[in-house]
């Protein structure tokens, strides 16, 4: 099941049941899976760059700051998506 159809699935839960208390929870993970996709969006769309900068080719040093550049993006990523889970 991709993620959205999830949060399509706990939509559609969450109106069926109305207000109780399962209704929170619903929305706790909704919101997780709605903040962890925009997370994996912004990745995918870095690495789009990532790629474009390798394709131009260019001097070591240009390659090497690439490298650091970008792995420091993706660190930055994975540290608020762990935030995220642990908040979980």
């Amino acid at each position: 099941m991709r993620r959205e159809e999830a949060i399509e699935m706990l939509k559609k839960d969450k109106e069926q049941r109305g207000n109780c208390f399962i209704s929170d929870a619903l929305d706790m993970a909704i919101k997780a899976l709605e903040k962890e996709s925009a997370l994996d969006k912004i990745r995918a769309e870095i690495e789009m760059y990532e790629a474009d900068c390798k394709l131009q080719g260019g001097t070591d040093e240009c390659e090497e700051c690439n490298s650091n550049v970008f792995g420091s993006i993706y660190r930055i990523i994975d540290k608020y998506k762990a935030e995220s889970e642990d908040k979980e």
